[in-house]
């Protein structure tokens, strides 16, 4: 017979993006360790791509460049028996578990309050020491694309002559499918810096040529507005 347990107090919280270096994991657990350096806690490091979940009892021997599908998320977890239970559930694209919108989430079940209070406020430094702005690409990837499209028909506009029906067909399939479907790929809610160097690369070039069609746009927007005013 399996003798259920249930912690007296428990403590869950939602998060909403971060930006993550191994090292930061690597920081994260020696953490961990030294505050539960009074016990042995079952530590266990889960990877979870598409098709495969990849677990591991310590960090150091994670490799993300050997792990070829997009990560789906990263469960962390430290249980010391019938003291504490720590789970940090980090989704990169997919709605994470509890809390309505927020994608990831962590709990502690505890039977030390001040373990507990303890653990708590060391993810909550840690999480504001490595959170991200990339949630706002999800929460407002349509509009921020509208505007882009905008712009892009605005540009192309200047060299080519786009026939009406042309300009309509791009309205309707570049916000939603092309513009909103690709920030989305680019800035996960989790971003994981050693993934995938392409797409920290891309990050950069995406934010030039984005820079340099606000600044050019602005500067016509401006230039024509003095020259109608001058008239």
């Amino acid at each position: 017979m399996i003798e259920e347990f249930k912690y007296n107090n428990e403590f869950i919280s939602g998060i909403t993006s971060l930006t993550m270096k191994k090292e930061d994991i690597l920081k994260l657990h020696d953490e961990m360790i030294t505050i539960f350096r009074a016990y042995k806690p079952r530590v266990k490091y889960s990877i979870i791509t598409n098709s495969t979940r990849n677990s591991f009892s310590d960090p150091h021997n994670i490799d993300f460049f050997k792990i070829k599908e997009p990560i789906k998320a990263i469960i962390i977890e430290y249980n010391i028996q019938r003291i504490i239970d720590v789970e940090i559930y980090l989704s990169t694209y997919e709605k994470g578990e509890g809390l309505g919108g927020f994608r990831s989430v962590y709990r502690i079940s505890s039977n030390n309050e001040e373990l507990l209070a303890k653990v708590r406020d060391f993810i909550e430094i840690y999480i504001k020491k490595t959170k991200n702005l990339h949630f706002i690409f999800h929460k407002y990837a349509v509009f921020v694309s509208l505007a882009l499209t905008g712009g892009f028909i605005y540009f192309l506009n200047k060299y080519i002559e786009i026939p009406q029906a042309m300009i309509y067909l791009l309205i309707m399939v570049m916000p939603f499918y092309v513009f909103t479907k690709f920030f989305r790929w680019l800035m996960p809610y989790t971003y994981i810096v050693d993934e995938n160097k392409l797409k920290y690369n891309l990050r950069y070039i995406v934010a030039t040529v984005m820079v340099g069609m606000i600044t050019s746009g602005a500067y016509d927007f401006i230039k024509n507005t003095i020259g109608n005013m001058s008239k």
